[in-house]
């Protein structure tokens, strides 16, 4: 749940931060970094799978998990493009609940895979 926290986090605050004009990022290159992102995950899974005690290794797996959150967050800049003419007030909620229903879809999707295994 801490690292699905982490990632809602990045998501929301760099999806705000475009809202308001204060990042950019060019699609392609956001293109890219995604995939990047999850081949360091899956590598950095497949190197430390059986070899780190519960609770180490948060530190570098949430690390890149918030990396992903923010560059997942970047990739939403076209909607935030189509939003910045709306009012402030306006801006924060959409973007609000698109973070905070992936962040819950994400949990509804690790429960159900708890319930299952």
């Amino acid at each position: 749940l801490a690292l699905i926290g982490l990632f809602t986090l990045g998501h929301i605050t760099f999806s705000l931060l475009s809202a308001f004009g204060f990042m950019q990022i060019r699609g392609s290159l956001n293109n890219l970094l995604t995939p990047i992102i999850i081949l360091i995950v899956a590598i950095y899974s497949l190197l430390t799978a059986g070899k780190i005690a519960k609770g180490n290794g948060l530190t570098a797996m949430g690390f890149v998990t918030l990396s992903y959150g923010i560059i997942h967050g970047l990739a939403f800049l076209p909607f935030a493009k189509s939003i910045q003419s709306m009012q402030t007030t306006d801006k924060v909620l959409p973007l609000l609940e698109i973070g905070l229903g992936i962040g819950l879809g994400q949990i509804a999707v690790i429960f159900a895979l708890l319930l299952l295994g």
